[in-house]
């Protein structure tokens, strides 16, 4: 499985890279799914009040919830699950490509596609990634003004060509 981390500046475009990423990956007839990494303490699933939330606070384990067209499990879990390995285990045999919104850490087997608004801002994000990172292009919202920063390419998702040629750099 390629495991890809989308990272990058707040409201710099990484959700709409992983929307376009994902439109592709199923163009191509491969299984791709996403995990997105929620850094707000306190965060839940369940909304106050809602019967799951009223599971929730009863001590269930695992809530499951069946609606038309989705099912959505949730587990509780212990500490902190902060990197891929953490959950590597809920991912879905026979998943051909994870897109991984906020993953920082992976190793360098995960190709990271660095997400900023402008490109002043890629020489200090750059340095904050790991030193096993992979970067290996740019994308969000710099794409659209930049034809590369920091000798990576700048891809913007919203151009076929650019789009199919950030999928290829992820796949390879």
């Amino acid at each position: 499985m390629r495991l890809v981390a989308i990272v990058g500046t707040k409201k710099s475009g990484k959700t709409t890279v992983v929307e376009r990423m994902l439109g592709e990956l199923a163009r191509r007839d491969l299984v791709a799914g996403s995990l997105k990494f929620i850094h707000h303490d306190g965060f839940t699933i369940h909304a106050e009040g809602r019967d799951t939330a009223r599971h929730w606070g009863a001590g269930a384990q695992f809530s499951i919830a069946l609606a038309p067209g989705e099912t959505t499990m949730v587990r509780r879990t212990q500490g902190s699950h902060d990197s891929l390995a953490d959950v590597e285990g809920l991912v879905p045999t026979g998943t051909d490509v994870m897109l991984c919104e906020g993953l920082i850490t992976g190793g360098p087997d995960v190709r990271t596609v660095l997400c900023l608004r402008d490109g002043g801002q890629a020489a200090t994000y750059l340095r904050e990634l790991p030193e096993d990172a992979s970067p290996v292009a740019v994308s969000g919202l710099v794409a659209a003004t930049e034809d590369a920063v920091s000798d990576l390419p700048a891809l913007d998702v919203t151009d076929e060509g650019d789009l199919a040629r950030l999928v290829d750099l992820v796949l390879a």
